[in-house]
């Protein structure tokens, strides 16, 4: 049976359950500042975290927020249109130029991210379409100072009803490992271009090396020998444009040989073309070279001559042969030294010393129109002339010993007797073919001699019907005939008129033609 007061029992109920919700109060308030301690706490290492972390970090509002159903074109205006730096790290900020990441809280992304500029649109289509969620991406930037710099990014968007609210982003700076990229591109290139170049100067440098050349070096003690190098010592060390003029088998390639030899370019290759060994469309391409596609057969690009000799000499011999429509192109080298390959618009620059050599009279040719003047004049800044064989005599008998030596061991024999009247007989000849003829006629001498005496009998004759006062020409399309009635008009291959003529046997029909010469009944 309960006792007491019901009354006073009544208020110590209530007075208990003040007591508890009291407690409860307490504790709720308790438990949510050490909630809101923790979060504190949490926060400040999520901020240490942020503003510590070596890559920039941020997040971007957008206010309105994007449509996701919108068009691609309306969601890339509306990128722009929208978006604001809510939040980023200090690293962040100074990718850009600011001191701290607050420094560029409220301010627009266009201000980074031109919208028109190639590596924005593509970058931010790219966003577009995977949804806003992209993990290494680059981009191309504006800092605080208008320069552009290079990052590569990582984003998370914030999707809520169909917009795009938010996005989160990561962000490290490459524009150093870019530059890097660039230069490593360029020196790749610059590696190509020589590699190429090396290839090409290799390819030429075979062939030269192949040629068979007059002789070793230069032989002679004789006046007109001498003056002739005097001049090229005079001329060599200068870049002036050099003619040398000579009647065939003179040596004119080995006088341009000995201006290159003590000139400034004497540690780069000299390289030559001969004009008359191409037809008018490939001489074009031999010296400026083409690009691919630019007429049938160019299957790929090719660096033509001048542009291989670029920094050292070219020798363009027989330049009289040079067809009318390239010598202006050629003048313009000369002149501006720059010309454009086939089949292409842009300009190439070269530095080139050029030598030039013919057996012909150009100036006569300029009055035929067979070439051009001004052409003649800017070749012409230094004239050297060959002398012919007859006109330095006294250096037969040194040549003859040269010639004996290189057949002897070339041949495999030991000639060594040279009689007096062979000797006399070769210094009474008129060697129409200069000393391309000599030793030719030295090789065959050493190649029929059954001891070791040097005969010349087969020369008796051989230019009976050379006369005073004969033009090269003629002295020429006599000297051709005889050497293919020879032959029996055989032109190529080893005893033909060619090798005894020391000619190629393109250039030797080239000036049969020129001069005339057919196979009696053809």
């Amino acid at each position: 049976m309960l006792s007491g007061n019901p009354q006073s029992m009544g208020r110590s109920l209530d007075e208990k359950e003040l007591e508890i919700r009291s407690f409860e109060a307490e504790k709720d308030s308790l438990l949510r500042r050490r909630a809101e301690e923790d979060l504190q706490r949490r926060g400040d290492h999520y901020r240490a975290f942020i503003h510590n972390a070596t890559e920039g970090i941020y997040r971007i509002e957008f206010d309105p927020p994007i449509p996701t159903d919108a068009s691609e074109d309306e969601q890339y205006r509306h990128i722009f249109e929208s978006a604001v730096i809510a939040e980023c790290n200090d690293r962040w900020g100074r990718m850009y130029g600011f001191e701290t990441g607050e420094e560029t809280q409220g301010r627009r992304l266009i201000d980074f991210c031109p919208p028109d500029d190639p590596y924005i649109n593509r970058a931010f289509r790219d966003i577009i379409r995977a949804g806003y969620r992209l993990a290494d991406y680059e981009t191309r930037e504006r800092d605080r100072s208008g320069t552009f710099r290079y990052f590569l990014n990582s984003v998370v968007g914030i999707v809520e009803d169909g917009k795009v609210v938010r996005v989160w982003g990561i962000q490290h700076d490459i524009t150093e490992r870019k530059q890097m990229e660039e230069e490593l591109r360029k020196a790749l290139s610059e590696i190509r271009k020589l590699k190429e170049r090396i290839e090409t100067e290799s390819s030429f440098l075979q062939k030269e090396i192949k040629c068979e050349h007059n002789f070793e070096e230069i032989i002679g003690r004789s006046d007109a020998l001498q003056y002739v190098l005097y001049r090229c010592e005079q001329v060599a060390p200068t870049d002036a444009t050099v003619l040398v003029l000579g009647e065939t088998g003179t040596g004119k390639e080995l006088i341009a040989r000995a201006i290159h030899s003590i000139s400034p370019c004497q540690g780069r290759p000299l390289l030559k073309v001969s004009c008359a060994n191409f037809p008018g469309n490939l001489m074009e391409s031999e010296l400026f070279g083409h690009e691919k596609g630019a007429f049938t057969g160019a299957v790929q690009r090719q660096m033509g001559r001048f542009e291989v000799a670029h920094g050292t000499t070219i020798f363009l011999d027989e330049i009289g042969e040079l067809p009318l429509g390239l010598q202006g192109k050629l003048l313009r080298v000369l002149q501006d030294g720059e010309f454009e390959r086939i089949g292409s618009h842009r300009t190439i620059k070269v530095n080139v010393r050029v030598i030039a050599a013919t057996n012909r009279d150009l100036l006569n040719e300029v009055r035929q129109g067979r070439f051009r003047e001004d052409l003649y004049y800017r070749l012409n800044v230094f004239p050297i002339t060959v002398p012919p064989l007859r006109e330095r005599r006294e250096d037969i008998p040194l040549l003859v010993r040269h010639f004996l030596n290189v057949f002897n061991k070339k041949i495999g024999k030991h000639i060594d007797t040279v009689p007096h009247e062979t000797m006399e007989g070769l210094l009474n000849e008129p060697w129409p073919g200069n000393i391309r003829e000599l030793r030719n006629v030295i090789e065959q001498a050493v190649i029929t001699a059954p001891d070791t005496t040097l005969r010349v009998g087969f020369l008796k004759g051989m230019h009976r019907n050379v006369q005073a006062g004969q033009s090269l020409e003629d002295v020429e399309r006599d000297h051709i005939v005889r050497t293919l009635n020879r032959t029996d008009w055989q032109i190529n291959g080893k005893g033909g008129a060619a090798a005894l003529l020391g000619l190629h046997p393109s250039t030797l029909r080239f000036r049969m033609k020129r001069l005339d010469i057919q196979r009696p009944g053809h």
